[in-house]
């Protein structure tokens, strides 16, 4: 599932859940999911 995200919407799901903090590996994931369909 996550395998076809694009490195820009993984860069971006990195950047919000640095800014947000405490956030686990997997919810960055699920941010970058949003984002890859926000940006399709």
């Amino acid at each position: 599932m996550f395998d076809g995200l694009s490195q820009e919407s993984l860069d971006a799901a990195d950047r919000v859940a640095t800014r947000i903090g405490n956030l686990n590996e997997q919810e960055k994931y699920i941010l970058a999911v949003h984002f890859e369909v926000a940006k399709n």
